[in-house]
């Protein structure tokens, strides 16, 4: 089969390029199964299955109409976090307009739709949209980090800093530790700080979006980095492959993983451990009836 990777960069939006390593991780993912595979901004080819990274970000009726109209193939990557109920009072909450006017008709319209969080598959149910469940894996050109024998970064954290990790990282600072923060950095800037780094870190977003970051710990796996996390919900296909702990509990084992003498034996054990689930095992059920 023919792919498409479209990821929606909208002209003045800061933040596309975070979706990058999720494109990249489809993009070789069905490569490595034989398909042939193409990425490009914000246009779809009709010749092609299209995998939309970011369709969240359509905002306009036409665009929509357009990708409707039956000449296109599509399949959305779905990256919205929903809370529970939150589709279904969708008059009420924070989507609104632009989910009724733009997602929720491009959704419709979707080949398939792909969606890699468990609690977001009952969610687009209570709304009529059928979902292929996900999970991520190994990919060998994602190893992209050259891991350095030095470090001066004891810890790192990259994403977007909400109270809950406001919180946590201030806590880890005032202990005298050297905690870098980066949100938005180009990958040549933000892999340079976890290729500096000795423990990297991963924290749910809060009460209300406990889901698992795995795109961040399997991106950091992946590059044979060692990760200490927060404990979240439906973690344990992956919990094999980082550490972790509840959130009273994180800052105690952060401090005991940074002290370890075989700090690199676990990065290393770790990394073993992901290589053994490649992301091809994922992508071939989706691929089923297409």
């Amino acid at each position: 089969m023919k792919f498409n990777i479209a990821i929606i960069d909208p002209p003045g939006h800061r933040f596309g390029h975070l979706l990058f390593d999720y494109a990249k991780l489809f993009y070789y993912g069905l490569e490595n199964l034989g398909h042939q595979c193409h990425i490009h901004k914000n246009w779809c080819d009709s010749s092609c299955y299209n995998l939309i990274v970011g369709a969240h970000m359509i905002d306009d009726a036409e665009t929509v109409a357009s990708l409707r109209n039956g000449k296109i193939k599509y399949i959305i990557l779905q990256s919205e976090i929903f809370k529970n109920g939150m589709l279904k009072a969708i008059d009420n909450n924070q989507l609104g307009k632009r989910f009724k006017d733009a997602y929720f008709p491009l959704l419709q319209g979707a080949t398939a739709v792909w969606e890699g969080v468990p609690d977001n598959i009952t969610e687009l149910e209570s709304i009529g949209i059928p979902a292929k469940f996900y999970r991520g894996g190994y990919v060998r050109e994602l190893e992209e980090v050259k891991i350095k024998k030095e470090k001066d970064i004891d810890f790192l954290f990259f994403g977007s800093r909400t109270q809950h990790r406001d919180r946590m990282l201030k806590h880890l600072e005032a202990l005298g530790y050297n905690v870098k923060f980066d949100f938005d950095s180009a990958a040549i800037f933000r892999n340079d700080f976890i290729a500096r780094t000795k423990v990297h870190l991963s924290l749910s977003q809060g009460k209300e979006f406990s889901h698992l970051p795995w795109g961040r710990i399997t991106y950091l796996v992946n590059n044979q980095c060692l990760v200490v996390g927060e404990d979240c919900r439906n973690q344990e296909w992956l919990a094999h492959c980082f550490l972790h702990a509840p959130a009273d509990e994180w800052i105690a084992l952060c401090h005991q993983t940074l002290n370890r003498p075989d700090r690199e034996d676990i990065r290393l054990d770790f990394y073993e451990q992901f290589r053994k689930m490649p992301m091809t095992d994922q992508l071939e059920p989706l691929l089923d009836g297409m």
